[in-house]
């Protein structure tokens, strides 16, 4: 490491299976997208991008912050296979796993691993009781290219085993020991000039970059956050590309991240000088728009994939007058597609706990993967929603751990093993208010349930209601539940329960109100 050196950085960060390119909400373009010039991102043009940079830029490295997997068709049909041919072919140099490549299990992403030729990086997961994944993830990997080596240090989430399927075996630790004992080893090897790439959200990676010492830059996932230095264009930018932040020793360790679906590419000039300090570390994330020409090769790659289940997802079974966005306003408050979600389940009720009960449908705003269009109701739209395989399960819950439920979503955190609540609450059957001026745990009130007459009446806390929500859920998924339920019979799959739904009910309504009455 006695010679200076300069180096470019491309990274990309959740791009959720999205290999065609995609309206504003994240679903496929439609002639209107198109005629408007509001379709982004997609695969051909992140490699028309690539080989631009490649060809005109010294020293490139690419990097990938995780969420490869899960989003759309692509995901659902394919199952990581034509990820892994993706990855490959587009030459990235490391990849740190995100949550979402847990979503089918380990012995899943296991399988997706051996067909990677990518190293996979975590300093913060010990795969050590789980078979499946023994020798296939690293803490850390010496890049050794351009006559210079380059220490790259994964790690990922630590609420991971709460939002996503890992199984009983793997264990996830704060990423700050992990991280600094992998920059300590690479130090003793005489690698000091080190790159951490990370799933794990832009606020707590400015924690892990001031808790930490000899990191250069993160390279950032999970919380989809723009960074950007223009935010009178980009007023929803999280914060400037690149963050700086003040590590442990007073030096200064960078953070980027490139929103999420690959409607952005991150890119970044930085060097060292001959004492392993850094001398310049700049950039600008470069918008996938129109503007940028599809790589002809790599879209008839991607045209080939879509053609097995492109016929079935275009069968229209319904209508919506209005659209119904997912993310943002899912996330704090009730939202329409939350609503229909929830009612779906709710009506898909077998009667196992009984023919009178009263039945609540429940589901979690991160369980809503993408929006539904205004107009046409297609096959693909509702498997765009419910992409996982999640199933529709039936939960006996009384009236006090409804509340304490409902509660645990205004509070943010769990009543009682005190974790975060790591999503908001969308349902149907219920009416609420939350008061969050008010003290944690103390917000709700006013919460009335709807019997099968259609008639409101209070909650009763002594009452046994039955909750239809997934699978995910009812075993602790979010940390929502008041007390995990891992007896319940699993039955169809979330997408067919919206499927059937939506094909019974041809328009969708949703209600003017719907979810939490949020005051203050």
């Amino acid at each position: 490491d006695s010679k200076p050196f300069n180096m470019t950085l491309i990274h990309t960060n959740d791009l959720h299976a999205r290999f065609d390119q995609f309206s504003r909400s994240g679903i496929d373009c439609t002639a209107a997208d198109i005629a408007n010039k509001t379709c982004y991102g997609g695969i051909a043009r992140i490699k028309t991008i690539t080989d631009k940079i490649r060809a005109t830029e010294p020293n490139v490295y690419m990097l990938d912050a995780g969420d490869q997997f899960q989003g759309t068709m692509f995901y659902s049909y394919y199952k990581g296979n034509i990820t892994a041919e993706f990855m490959n072919a587009f030459g990235y140099d490391a990849f740190s796993i995100g949550n979402h490549e847990f979503d089918d299990g380990p012995a899943h992403l296991a399988k997706f691993l051996r067909k990677l030729h990518v190293p996979a990086l975590s300093s913060n997961i010990d795969t050590a009781a789980e078979p499946a994944m023994i020798g296939l993830v690293a803490p850390y990997v010496v890049l050794t290219k351009y006559n210079a080596k380059i220490g790259i240090v994964g790690y990922i989430t630590q609420t991971t085993p709460d939002i996503t399927a890992t199984g009983p075996n793997l264990r996830f630790s704060d990423p700050i020991a992990p991280v600094q004992r992998a920059v300590d080893e690479l130090h003793k090897l005489g690698v000091n000039r080190i790159i951490c790439v990370s799933h794990n959200g832009y606020l707590d990676d400015q924690r892990v970059a001031r808790g930490t010492k000899g990191v250069s830059l993160i390279v950032g996932g999970h919380s989809h956050s723009l960074l950007h230095n223009d935010n009178v264009t980009f007023p929803q930018a999280a914060g400037p590309y690149p963050t700086a932040v003040k590590n442990l020793d007073g030096e200064t360790t960078y953070i980027v991240q490139a929103k999420m679906w690959g409607e952005w590419v991150g890119h970044i000039s930085m060097g060292w000088d001959a004492n392993n300090k850094l001398t310049h570390l700049n950039g600008e994330p470069i918008r996938m728009t129109m503007d940028i020409a599809q790589h002809k090769e790599t879209q008839d790659i991607v045209n080939k994939w879509r053609e097995p289940f492109d016929a079935m997802t275009k069968v229209v079974i319904g209508n919506s007058p209005v659209a119904l966005p997912n993310g943002a306003p899912c996330k704090t408050r009730g939202c329409g597609l939350g609503y229909l979600m929830a009612e779906s389940l709710r009506q898909s009720y077998t009667g196992s706990l009984g023919k009178d009960k009263t039945v609540i449908g429940f589901i979690q705003d991160g369980g809503l993967r993408a929006g539904l269009p205004q107009g046409a109701v297609t096959v693909g739209n509702v498997l765009s929603i419910q992409p996982f395989s999640n199933s529709q399960v039936e939960m006996p819950i009384n009236g006090t751990a409804l509340v304490d439920m409902l509660e645990n979503c205004a509070a943010g955190t769990h009543k009682f093993n005190g974790r975060a609540v790591t999503a908001f609450c969308q349902y149907s059957g219920v009416r609420a208010t939350a008061d969050r001026s008010k003290p944690v745990f103390q917000r709700v009130s006013n919460v009335q349930i709807r019997d099968n007459n259609g008639n409101w009446a209070p909650v009763d806390p002594n009452t046994e209601y039955a909750m239809v929500c997934s699978d995910f859920i009812a075993t602790g998924g979010d940390n929502i539940v008041p007390e995990v339920n891992r007896k319940l019979l699993v039955r169809q799959l979330l997408s067919d329960v919206l499927l059937d739904y939506v094909k019974k009910i041809k328009a969708v309504v949703v209600p003017d109100e719907v979810g939490f009455q949020l005051i203050n």
